[in-house]
């Protein structure tokens, strides 16, 4: 039964189930939906299977190393027959063809034990290794052979549809008897699935790009499940080494693979990242590979996984990966750090890492084995047959008998090598030549300047390839002087001699800052035979390296040119010499050009630039002015955003009394005035309202007697208090103009309450009764504020309280504090213990 009989009667018992209302409701036994993936308990059983990591070996019946090729046929030509598409076994140790048939492969043979499974338009054919015979083939209509893998007597295979896109995505597992191919079991889904592999009694197969699927080879059951959350899956191998997956970056199969995600993996970065064309580590595992010539496949990086069972790595065999790319072989180690390259005949159809270097098998059918640290050619085998694609088993083939040395690896150094390939004149192959133009500039040798200089310099270069060596010099840093030294070369029509690459050399010139080329390049400004498209970039050389000195060859350019026809459709190397006599001729410089810019001959786009120069000059200026303007406002504002930040919540009362200090002399003259006026005056208080921006309003005066106010507010005036955060705050400044008699004795109880119990107490210390006085607010009106031009204020005279009670009714002298609400707050006292003043020396 083919693949579309299986498919048309599965469609027609699910539709006899779905008719009859009785679907199953039971899981598939692989590739459900519903199936949970990433799950370790899952995965355990799987990993406990999997034999121990080994060496690369041998699994081939024949126990040598072989080699499985499709040959490419060629059309018939003079003195040579045509030849037709064959399959062909080779022994690469002895260089015998083991066996050959016309057959036309449409995929790359796999050797699998002793089969070797391919296929040709339509179907999947399977033939026994030692001597060519079909053992079985399997019809697949509409869907494409993708892949097998084999272990024990059971080979399983894939053949699907959908990977480019599209509604039909199929796709078709099925395990079969390797030699009979009778069906053991199979699946089909409605997703595209990859290449197959089998390890350990396990079929790990990769499906929809995101999905491995984990069965047991015995019964074809899902057991398991892998979905990665941030990957591509493209390809699954399962080598000796263990198994690994990946797309670009490569991860090994382990517990950690539960994670689903790179970083919780084992994990490799893709290695050569930035090579031409992205080059994947292994085949694409969706995608038939092509037993017939093709591009795809000639592009690739080869490695071996070392074998080792250190958890958590990916270390590989002989620090070493080698990028293919058609016949170029550059090998570089695990830092990515270049070791050698190499150039063959004829391009790689297939290769594999050794411990001792990288096998190649090429088109013309030459076996060859480069060298691991050098890549000199080890061993040679040429079997003289034209190759389309090769299918290997080749263990960790080691060699013997020597090739015959190439006369080319006399003497060769790596940027031999890559000057070899970078002047390489197959033009399929550009991408990878510029790829070798980047390393080689990346080398420290400043000859590699010159030999990039000479490859600019050939016809047969392509443009990307001259894109590429600009490029590259202008990163270099070594090797200026072969810069330098290729402008005093000239062109020359009797000579022969060519310009130097102008287009090439200024840009470079002027990457590196080169100010001893400038003589060259005012030369080439001068000379009539400069090539006119690079004229206003050597002028421009001439302007950025220079300094007043190329004023002169600048204004000579300038005068013979600014009205020449010849610039009349093209003027900017006119206006790149204008700019240089601004940039550097100073005023005189100007003049000239004002001078040039008035003539009534000068072309009409050179006025132009040259009075674009002026405006720009104002403008700049004009923009840097108001750049400085704008961040000096800037920095106000930053400060004082920062000062706004610094400032206390609101002022303490010592911050109040600083204000007041420095104006100490002033505030005693207006208080000794009151005191003569008033002997009897205790204190001197005042009350106010302090703004958050240090103006105070609302000041009150206690006592206000006019003579106090007019003295007082010209001070009031002058006072400005500290910022603070807070809105406002009610503040006040007290002078306490007598002692107030409070001392006790150290011993002394601590009396807590009103003034007059503490008064009480301190009569009874001294021997006798003291009379109490009344409070204030029983003896005294409320202070009124300071009188405007409408009339004057008339003093408050309290009345006289009793005797000996005056020291206790006043606030001790100095302090101030947030005065009360309303306008309940203290006048000014009479009264004391008969002490000085405060401000009286003594004091």
């Amino acid at each position: 039964m083919n693949a579309a009989t299986r498919f048309g009667s599965f469609a027609l018992l699910l539709g006899l189930a779905l008719a009859g209302g009785c679907a199953s409701t039971a899981p598939r036994a692989a590739f459900s939906y519903q199936m949970a993936d990433n799950v370790a308990g899952d995965l355990q059983p799987v990993l406990a299977a999997q034999p121990a990591p080994t060496g690369d070996t041998l699994t081939n019946a024949l126990g040598v190393p072989v080699a499985v090729v499709t040959t490419h046929p060629l059309e018939a030509a003079e003195g040579q027959e045509a030849t037709q598409a064959e399959l062909a076994a080779l022994n690469l140790e002895s260089g015998e063809v083991l066996w050959r048939k016309p057959f036309e492969a449409m995929t790359r043979p796999q050797v699998l034990g002793d089969v070797v499974v391919t296929s040709v338009r339509g179907a999947v054919v399977a033939l026994d290794l030692r001597s060519g015979d079909e053992l079985w083939r399997e019809e697949l209509d509409e869907l494409a052979y993708v892949g097998a893998s084999r272990e024990g007597n059971t080979l399983v295979w894939v053949a699907s549809v959908g990977v480019a896109g599209g509604a039909n995505r199929q796709g078709l597992l099925m395990a079969v008897n390797a030699r009979s191919g009778s069906e053991i079991w199979e699946h089909r889904i409605q997703g595209v699935l990859g290449h197959p592999e089998v390890r350990g009694g396990y079929v790990f197969v990769p499906w929809d790009r995101q999905n491995i699927a984990i069965l047991n080879l015995t019964d074809g059951v899902e057991t398991a499940r892998l979905r990665t959350t941030d990957d591509v899956i493209g390809w699954v191998r399962a080598e000796p080494q263990g198994v690994f997956y990946g797309y670009r970056g490569i991860y090994r199969f382990d517990e950690r693979s539960a994670s689903g995600t790179k970083q919780g993996s084992t994990y490799r970065l893709a290695p050569l990242a930035e090579a031409p064309r992205e080059p994947l580590v292994q085949d694409d595992g969706y995608y038939p590979t092509p037993g017939t010539r093709s591009a795809r496949g000639r592009i690739r990086v080869y490695y071996e996984p070392e074998a080792s069972a250190e958890p958590g790595a990916i270390p590989v065999e002989g620090d070493r990966f080698y990028f293919v790319y058609f016949r170029y072989v550059f090998a570089f180690d695990g830092d990515e750090n270049l070791i050698w390259a190499r150039t063959l005949p004829r391009d790689v159809v297939r290769a594999h890492a050794l411990t001792g270097g990288l096998l190649t098998i090429a088109e013309d059918g030459n076996a060859r084995l480069l060298g691991h640290d050098a890549g000199t050619l080890r061993w040679e085998k040429d079997f003289d047959l034209e190759l389309a694609s090769a299918g290997l088993d080749v263990g960790d083939f080691a060699p013997t008998g020597a090739g015959s040395a190439d006369p080319a690896d006399e003497g060769r150094t790596l940027r031999t090598s890559l000057a070899e390939i970078a002047g390489d004149p197959d033009n399929r192959l550009v991408p990878a030549r510029a790829f070798a133009v980047e390393l080689l500039a990346q080398m420290e040798e400043p000859e590699i300047t010159r030999d990039l200089l000479d490859l600019y310099a050939q016809r047969s270069t392509p443009s990307a390839l001259r894109e590429a060596i600009g490029n590259a010099l202008r990163a270099r840093t070594v090797g200026t002087d072969f810069l330098v030294t290729a402008l005093e070369q000239h062109y020359d029509f009797l000579e022969g001699t060519p310009a130097p690459p102008l287009g090439l050399i200024v840009p470079a010139l002027l990457e590196q800052r080169v100010d001893g080329a400038v003589e060259g390049l005012v030369s080439h400004m001068l000379d009539h035979e400069t090539p006119r498209e690079d004229l206003a970039l050597v002028i421009r050389g001439v302007v950025e390296l220079g300094d007043e000195t190329v004023v002169p060859p600048l204004t000579n350019f300038l005068t013979l040119y600014h009205a020449d026809s010849l610039f009349a459709e093209n003027t900017d190397a006119v206006a790149v010499a204008a700019e240089g006599i601004f940039r550097h001729g100073g005023e005189e410089g100007r003049q000239l050009l004002q001078t040039t810019m008035a003539q009534p001959r000068t072309r009409e786009p050179v006025q132009v630039a040259v009075q674009g120069l002026f405006d720009r000059e104002q403008a700049d200026a004009a923009a840097q002015a108001r750049a400085e303007a704008e961040a000096e406002a800037a920095a106000a504002a930053e400060a004082a955003r920062a000062e706004a930040a610094a400032r206390p919540l609101r002022l303490s009362q010592a911050q109040v009394n600083e204000v007041f200090v420095a104006h100490t002399e002033h505030l005693r003259t207006c208080i000794e005035g009151e005191l003569e006026r008033n002997p009897q005056l205790g204190q001197v208080r005042l009350a106010f309202i302090i703004n958050q921006d240090g103006s105070h309003q609302e000041m009150r005066f206690a006592p206000n007697s006019p003579e106090l106010v007019a003295c007082l507010e010209p001070v009031m005036s002058e006072l400005e208090f500290p910022k603070f955060r807070q809105r406002r705050q009610r503040a006040s400044f007290t002078v306490s103009l007598r002692g107030g008699g409070d001392e006790q004795a150290g011993d002394e109880e601590v009396v807590m309450g009103p003034w007059w119990e503490r008064a009480k107490v301190r009569a009874e210390a001294e021997g006798g009764e003291r009379r109490i006085g009344r409070p204030w607010w029983q003896v005294r009106h409320a202070a009124a504020p300071p009188q405007g031009d409408g009339g004057t204020a008339q003093p408050t005279q309290p009345e006289q309280p009793a005797q000996g009670s005056e020291g206790d009714q006043s606030p001790e002298g100095g302090e101030g504090g947030q005065a009360p609400e309303g306008d309940g707050w203290n006048e000014g006292g009479e009264g004391g213990n008969g002490e000085e003043p405060w401000w009286l020396p003594g004091q």
